[in-house]
């Protein structure tokens, strides 16, 4: 489906929300006496067992960031669970507003995962959806959740007074599903009378053909909660059966799911564009031929073919990007012509290549043949090898050059492109057409890539019988800081002091920005929906990822004693020069992909470039919290979860100056230690498990009235680590 000119220009600014005039966010002092610790029996053990010791950057950075605390709004009650991966032993914090909070176990599913072991690939972290205030025809006054356990089963499970399971199903091949594992990404009532849910599922599987690569499929399914007509004591009184709508291919993990009811669409959000499997199928007959080239020239032998299977390797900065091809022969600029566009690069070759007295002009042509055929083309005189790149360029700033050599073996051409990015992205590969080449990155910079974002996975048994202390990958021996990691040091954060120029920009922080690209799933009606032909997929801005910085953070109102989610939640922020622009899905009744701008955070992604080491960024529409951890992995900050930096967003439009404040999340528990399988003891990093928000009303109207300075609303953080959990306002 082609995108339209409003599929193109998804995002755009309302100039009337922008405040040209801020200057500052001015530091108030915190009272870190309002920050109350409750205490974990014992620490969330992180470790998953699946046969694959990890070592993805994507997927470190993942789980990094995954948010295990789950909450359920049940009439006057509120449910905050979390499920541990190891042991899948389900946890909650009972009365989290009260003076005297409790931490009770409620459940323990089975641990079947072992029956689903990939090689190459490891499970994911258990996720589960609350059904808030829903009961079935058969099972009343309960509190139920659909949760999967990371490998391929879904349990519905009653977490009401007397916890228990009701159903279990299993996501296998016999019923349509790829063997994966998978995560539960959304889940919607569909039909109240008949207990009917749409549900989301996203599956993570291992391709091995040609190259070996992480394939993520989503799967919208329809899910019927039926009485098991053969229930005994022996089995559970439920059965849950699934019937699989549609669903679509993607290479790199799904970050989050939105859910128009009025129009009846899904919004997938990922840093690269998802395709139907459907689209796939029923692809014209030469396009599959080009894709079975492709795949027989992976298997041509490397010396017929004089061609490595990857014809050239990158690197990248934030601002720029370099391939190379490593031609094995000599060659002229007069034989070849690289025209640069803003999204592709064109390989012209006007005449046949001169041949040296190396090599004959039969074994130039073979060569390009085969590059050609890597690429799903065919080679013919005097045509183009157009590759479409993964993001837009700035075209008139990239260049292109060759460079010759010989040696004892022969003669060697270096084809070198340098490219400048138009954004400051992370690209995950080059070409959209060829998605399996990974960056060849510095030794040095991805050890320290890998060292930040292990420290929130935990340590297989061998990696920690290696090293002493730290993550996956963490240095042995590494020096302790001089620094004390609990006291931040607070930069100006000023644009009257002369910082607005590229050293502050966002050049030096690259986990800051995440290019996010939009899948649209859509269906003429919610009735007729029967089968893969009735839905079509929709890509916003025709596959130009925007540029996210900040998510919502998960706030539960509670008002007149009746929990409910607040309605931000399935809004974000993008990075516009050096603010932060909150947007909202569409919600009329068209299929127009606007979103609309609601919000600024004046300087946001200006202030946060001056941070050492992010974690995670979350708002709401009174402030905006930043998270910043430590790069060192010395035993000091293994007691702190690091600093909270609140921004406050400004009570008017036009308001030059507003108010950030830093709270520091000192550890006061003992450092804890994990104990193994093997019996012994694994130390690990404190970090951040889950993070929600307790909005009550009465509470902040008291609070606003005793301190008259803060901003109206208030918010009550709840912070979930391996030893404890932390409670405090702001």
């Amino acid at each position: 489906m082609m995108a339209t000119e409003n599929d193109r220009m998804c995002f755009i600014a309302n100039r009337n929300l922008l405040n040209p005039r801020f200057e500052s966010y001015k530091l108030k002092e915190y009272d870190q006496s309002r920050i109350r610790t409750i205490p974990l029996s014992k620490p969330i053990d992180l470790e998953i067992r699946s046969g694959n010791q990890n070592k993805n950057y994507q997927e470190l950075k993942t789980k990094s960031k995954w948010n295990h605390f789950l909450v359920g709004r049940f009439s006057a009650k509120l449910q905050l669970i979390w499920i541990e991966p190891k042991t899948l032993k389900i946890s909650s914090l009972i009365n989290p507003t009260s003076k005297d909070p409790l931490v009770s176990e409620l459940l323990e599913l089975p641990d079947i995962r072992s029956d689903q072991q990939q090689p190459g690939i490891e499970y994911d972290y258990p996720t589960g959806i609350a059904l808030d205030d829903y009961c079935t025809k058969l099972q009343t006054d309960c509190k139920l959740w659909f949760i999967l356990d990371g490998s391929n089963n879904l349990f519905l499970v009653d977490l009401n007074h007397s916890p228990q399971i009701l159903a279990r199903k299993e996501l296998n091949t016999s019923d349509s599903f790829i063997h994966g594992f998978y995560t539960l990404s959304s889940v919607h009532i569909k039909d109240s009378q008949s207990d009917q849910f749409w549900m989301v599922l996203r599956s993570k599987s291992i391709q091995t053909t040609p190259r070996k690569k992480l394939i993520y499929t989503i799967y919208l399914v329809e899910i019927h909660i039926k009485p098991n007509p053969s229930q005994t004591e022996t089995t559970l009184p439920f059965d849950l059966d699934i019937k699989i709508h549609t669903n679509l291919k993607g290479s790199d993990d799904l970050l989050s799911t939105h859910y128009d009811p009025i129009n009846h669409r899904w919004c997938f959000r990922s840093t690269s564009e998802y395709t139907s499997y459907q689209e796939i199928s029923e692809s014209p007959p030469e396009e599959d031929e080009k894709v079975i080239k492709k795949e027989e020239n992976m298997e041509i032998d490397q010396k017929s073919s004089a061609i490595t299977p990857h014809p050239y390797n990158w690197n990248q900065t934030l601002d720029s990007l370099t391939i190379i091809f490593v031609i094995p022969f000599s060659i002229t600029s007069k034989s070849i012509k690289i025209d640069i566009r803003s999204n592709a690069l064109h390989f012209k070759l006007p005449g046949p290549l001169i041949p040296t007295q190396e090599e004959t002009e039969q074994d130039n042509l073979d060569y390009l043949s085969n590059l050609f055929r890597y690429f799903g083309q065919e080679k013919q005189q005097g045509t183009e090898l157009k590759l479409e790149l993964w993001d837009q360029i700035n075209a008139e700033e990239s260049t292109w050059f060759i460079e010759s050599s010989s040696s004892t073996s022969g003669t060697t051409t270096t084809l070198t492109i340098e490219i400048e990015k138009r954004s400051k992205l992370r690209w995950p590969h080059v070409f959209k057409i060829d998605t399996g080449v990974s960056e060849i990155m510095d030794p040095i910079e991805l050890r320290s890539i890998t060292e930040n974002l292990a420290k929130y996975t935990s340590l297989t048994e061998e990696e920690s019988n290696k090293q002493k202390r730290g993550g996956l990958g963490s240095l042995k021996g590494s020096e302790p800081s001089t620094k004390d990691p609990t006291y931040p040091s607070i930069q100006n954060t000023s644009l009257t002091a002369g910082e607005i120029d590229e050293e502050i920009d966002l050049g030096h922080n690259d986990i800051l920005v995440t290019g996010m690209v939009m899948t649209w799933l859509t269906s003429p009606n919610q009735t007729d929906a029967s089968n893969g032909t009735d839905w079509s997929v929709r890509v916003a801005q025709n596959g130009i990822p925007i540029h996210v910085i900040s998510n919502p953070l998960k706030v539960i109102n509670l008002d007149d004693d009746h929990p409910s989610e607040a309605d931000h939640d399935s809004s974000i922020m993008i990075k516009s020069d050096i603010d932060g622009l909150v947007f909202n899905p569409p919600t009329d009744d068209t299929q127009d992909l606007q979103w609309t701008h609601t919000l600024t955070y004046p300087a946001l992604a200006f202030v946060m470039a001056s941070k050492r080491e992010i974690w995670n960024s979350f708002y709401t529409p009174q402030f905006s919290l930043v998270f910043e951890t430590s790069s060192s992995g010395s035993s000091s900050f293994t007691k702190s979860l690091g600093n909270l930096f609140v921004y406050y967003r400004a009570t008017s439009d036009r308001q030059p100056i507003s108010t950030q404040r830093v709270i520091q999340l000192s550890s006061s528990s003992p450092s804890f230690g994990i104990n193994t399988d093997s019996g012994s003891v694994r130390d690990e990093h404190a970090s951040i498990l889950g993070i929600c928000a307790l909005s009550i009303p009465e509470f902040s109207r008291n609070r606003h009235a005793e301190e008259g300075g803060d901003p109206p609303a208030c918010l009550t953080i709840l912070i979930l680590s391996q030893h404890h959990i932390l409670v405090f306002d702001i």
